[in-house]
């Protein structure tokens, strides 16, 4: 029934190995803005369950953005 998600696909050049998609989800793992060894292994981990994409969630792009210390500062 749900074959269609695990085919490869395409999101203008970038192909994907499957259209499984991990929505944007801030966890409150960055170390002041900086990412650092739990966040990586949070989506080292993710990344083996087999999604296709994951989008990161929680970032900002400058240091007066911050709501959280914990967000990532891009």
């Amino acid at each position: 029934m749900f074959d269609y998600l695990f085919k490869p696909g395409k999101i203008g050049k970038l192909e994907l190995r499957n259209r499984i998609v991990m929505s944007a989800t801030h966890i409150d793992y960055a170390d002041n803005g900086f990412v650092a060894g739990r966040l990586i292994d949070f989506y080292v981990e993710r990344a083996k369950g087999g999604a296709g994409l994951m989008i990161v969630g929680g970032c900002r792009v400058h240091p007066l953005g911050i709501v959280a210390s914990s967000m990532i500062l891009l």
